[in-house]
């Protein structure tokens, strides 16, 4: 009897020992050693125990990612707050300004100046609200008309744009600030060198479960070699999001396709596509494509 219960001691002790271990792992786990791996201080274990251990490898390398691809994302976002504010101007006082301004155009009869003011109010209500970094897609469309109407004031007939959202999308999530950003790299580099009307067309349609924005427009389009350096970025872009341990870093004043197809990609991973090409018809088009939610 005695020599039984020193086996069965003795048993108990060496078929534990590994939940003892796998204990003591949890509790210390934090975000410093969320990289170490634990399966193989099991390997002398049974396969209970094993399974077990490679269950919480996986959930822990699972959480290290999520947790990299949220500060990924959380620094993109708060570098495009800067490009927004790289005056770092109180928003208030540009508002009390334009105010001002709307009010001197009242007083001299000139309706223009105060459309004009209200819609930049409105586009500037919209980017430097920090409360939400996404937003929906109607939300998007609707201040990419009030940047076309300021645009339109500034080109008047050499603008011509068009705007179409399918209802069935209205409500899909997005990061603030992309669809605009498509147009205005099209109205910045597709018309550099060319002083003919300026057709700017906005799609938003959904296909295969994927909704879709397609911006198109009639100007120079993508040189080869500008399509084949955007490509590269791309790619080194999507490895260097990819790896969790490699900080991405935009430079300041430089939003653009870049850090467009950056948030993007950190929001949906593999559910999202991101074309760039030019149009047989003359021009360039950039479609992005997210899986529908």
């Amino acid at each position: 009897l005695l020599v039984c219960l020193v086996y069965v001691m003795v048993s108990t002790q060496r078929l534990t020992r590994p939940l003892r271990r796998l204990e003591e792992v949890m509790d210390t786990a934090s975000l410093e050693n969320l990289t170490q791996t634990i399966a193989p201080d099991f390997r002398s274990s049974n396969n209970e125990f094993q399974r077990m251990a490679q269950a919480y490898d996986g959930m822990r390398e699972r959480l290290y990612k999520a947790i990299r691809r949220e500060k990924q994302l959380s620094d993109l976002q708060m570098q495009t707050r800067f490009d927004m504010l790289q005056a770092q101007v109180n928003p208030h006082f540009i508002y009390n300004v334009l105010n001002v301004i709307s009010s001197r155009g009242s007083m001299n009869d000139d309706e223009v100046i105060c459309d004009i003011c209200d819609d930049l109010a409105g586009m500037l209500r919209y980017s430097t609200d920090t409360r939400q970094n996404d937003a929906t897609l109607r939300q998007e469309i609707t201040y990419l008309e009030l940047y076309f109407s300021l645009l339109k004031y500034r080109y008047r007939h050499k603008l011509e744009y068009e705007i179409e959202l399918e209802p069935e999308i209205e409500g899909q999530k997005l990061p603030k600030l992309v669809i605009q950003q498509l147009v205005e790299n099209s109205i910045s580099h597709g018309f550099r060198n060319s002083s003919k009307i300026m057709n700017i067309s906005v799609r938003g349609y959904q296909e295969n479960g994927y909704w879709y924005i397609c911006v198109q427009d009639n100007g120079e389009g993508f040189s080869e070699k500008v399509l084949e350096d955007l490509e590269k970025k791309f790619r080194q872009l999507r490895m260097d999001l990819s790896d969790n341990e490699k900080s991405v870093k935009m430079q300041i004043g430089g939003m653009g396709l870049l850090n467009t197809y950056a948030r993007l990609y950190l929001l949906n991973g593999e559910n999202m596509e991101f074309h760039i090409c030019n149009r047989k018809e003359g021009g360039a088009e950039t479609i992005i494509g997210v899986k529908m939610q």
